[in-house]
């Protein structure tokens, strides 16, 4: 039979196919005709010569002289500094930091949200370790002395330091009143064994503390260590254990991030990070062996992972860093440095993507909230598709006109096997009318086909678009980027698919229509776990496009040719 009277299924496997084959031609074009820059050669295998190297100060700078006496506290304490936007705590010993809150932001029980997670009390961002990625344990027990210091400008000053006969530690951080990234340096010297270089970390993770949390905000079981170079964001370690020491990198920065969240480690002055440290372990797990992919839930929901980021510096050396902690805010990135803007991954339709995430904002401006936005690019994209979907109507229209053709064909091969030479005539016969009545059956994919990028691209935006997260709509939808609790409007969506289906002319038996229908019941169930935006998408496209064929068929079928035509041949049988 001909393209018209494919079952829904074999006409769902031909799209996914089509679209299968899209992204792959999509994927080849852009590797050979739009390849990325070449890698940098790898870096030397390290030695003493070429260890990785910090700035180093000016020949006229003479180095700081060994401190007479001993610097430390006399007892545990603990340091706290707030600015506008962090509320940030610490201990003296060791030089750490056990708390790092982001005021503007929320958790899931509505508390300013904390970036260190709290199941591993020893692995703390500041901690120093060695060549060998090892900690330094008699730095992690020292008593740091603390200083605080305000500036004119309204930034904080937080000194940690540390020295006795065989160790000196100093670590500096400022905080800017209302910015997400700290100004870090850090000056070690041993008298002990040399050591060729350390290791500065962040760890032991990055937000949500326990597995129900994760689970509930979509916190992925690994998280990801990114590191930028050759401008793309590119990730190390997924679901295993790794340790990882990368020489050669030419890095802007490396960083470690969730769907909504970076701490990433920046060199100031436009220079680049000759090499980082990356870590995991999942905690529990027996050493050496494999875990599956993707893991059980039972243990992805009982066992956190330890995750080490760390930049090198070189003992005696003063290194500085601009350490950025804050949300992935595609604005607030590319202020501090414009490569850090690429840690947020918007997939293969990241171009869709980004220009939906403008025309959101611009929305977003005129109706502030992010629902409405939504619902008003939604109408957006159906009336830059109406050229398509106006061929969709008029050429389903036609459909109706040639419908008793088609039965009437199908009436006469009625019972010819598929295999019979006559079921090729039959469709011969078909294909010439389609064509005597100007009538593409294949008309009512291309919309949807073309509507597929959108789809992902709104997926994507949805997962790490910070604007988005904890966005609320009405009612019952307090968080865009999370599954509809009631399942309300995954529910809709379906009666409007089943809905649509009604009123599209089509030439399938009743068996078939049922399966269109339980199709669309699938729908319900395959979008049950969506984030609850791009079901809000889908549903109105579906909305739009029912107010469309009603007004196609209310005012310009009445009006038209085909209607005529059609109104012509219903009144010949009763002229005769």
């Amino acid at each position: 039979m001909g393209i018209e009277n494919w079952s829904p299924l074999k006409r769902g496997i031909v799209l996914v196919v089509l679209t299968v084959g899209f992204l792959v031609l999509y994927s080849y074009v852009m590797q050979r005709w739009f390849p990325p820059p070449p890698m940098p050669p790898p870096g030397p295998t390290p030695t003493s010569e070429s260890v990785p190297r910090s700035p180093s100060p000016s020949p006229d700078t003479p180095e700081e002289a060994w401190p007479a006496s001993p610097v430390a506290a006399d007892r545990v304490q603990t340091f706290h500094v707030r600015t506008q936007v962090f509320d940030v705590t610490g201990t003296n010993q060791g030089g750490h930091l056990t708390s790092w809150k982001l005021l503007r932001y929320k958790d899931l029980q509505g508390r300013p949200l904390e970036l260190i997670p709290q199941y591993v009390p020893a692995w703390r961002p500041l901690r120093v370790l060695d060549a060998d990625g090892r900690p330094v344990e008699r730095l992690d027990k020292a008593l740091y002395r603390t200083d605080l210091k305000t500036r004119p400008d309204g930034s904080v000053e937080l000194t940690l330091e540390y020295a006795d006969d065989v160790d000196w530690v100093r670590k500096q951080m400022v905080f800017r009143p209302d910015a997400y990234h700290v100004d870090l340096r850090v000056l070690y010297r041993s008298r002990s064994a040399p050591m060729a270089r350390g290791y500065l970390v962040w760890a032991p993770g990055l937000e949500h503390s326990t597995a129900k949390e994760r689970k509930a905000a979509g916190w992925s079981f690994h998280a990801v260590s990114g590191l930028y170079r050759d401008d793309k964001a590119r990730g190390v370690g997924r679901k295993k254990d790794l340790h990882d020491v990368r020489e050669g990198l030419h890095a802007r920065w490396v960083g470690l991030h969730s769907n909504y969240f970076l701490v990433a480690f920046l060199v100031p002055d436009a220079t680049t990070l000759p090499g980082a440290l990356f870590s995991t372990h999942v905690l529990g797990a027996p050493p050496g062996q494999p875990w599956p992919d993707p893991p059980p839930t039972e243990l992805e929901e009982n066992l956190d992972v330890l995750m080490v980021l760390g930049v090198p510096f070189r003992p005696g050396t003063p290194a500085r860093w601009t350490l950025y902690a804050g949300p992935k805010d595609g604005e607030v990135l590319t202020a501090v440095e414009p490569t850090l803007g690429e840690a947020i991954q918007y997939g293969m339709f990241g171009f869709i993507a980004k220009g939906l995430l403008a025309v959101l904002k611009f929305c977003y401006r005129l109706v502030p909230n992010y629902g409405v936005a939504i619902i008003l690019v939604t109408l957006l994209v159906r009336l830059l598709l109406w050229p398509l979907s106006h061929r969709m109507f008029v050429n389903s229209e036609k459909m109706k006109a040639v419908q008793p053709k088609i039965k009437a064909l199908q009436e006469k091969y009625k019972g010819v096997p598929l295999r019979d030479p006559r079921r090729r005539k039959m469709n011969e016969e078909l294909m010439r009318i389609y064509r005597e009545h100007g009538v593409n059956p294949m008309s009512g994919c291309l919309p949807l086909l073309l509507q597929l990028p959108i789809l992902f691209a709104f997926y994507n935006l949805l997962s790490v678009s910070i604007e988005l997260r904890q966005a609320p709509f009405v009612f019952w939808i307090r968080d865009l980027s999370r599954p509809d609790p009631y399942l309300i409007t995954p529910i809709l969506m379906g009666i409007t698919m089943i809905l649509q289906q009604k009123l599209t002319p089509t030439t399938m038996d009743p068996a078939q229509q049922r399966l269109g229908y339980l199709m669309s019941g699938l729908f319900i169930f395959m979008f049950m776990n969506a984030q609850s935006g791009l079901v809000l998408y889908w549903l109105f496209s579906n909305v739009f496009s029912i107010v469309q064929q009603y007004l196609y068929h209310r005012f310009y079928f009445r009006t038209t040719p085909v209607a005529s035509a059609r109104r012509s041949r219903l009144k010949a049988p009763q002229a005769g």
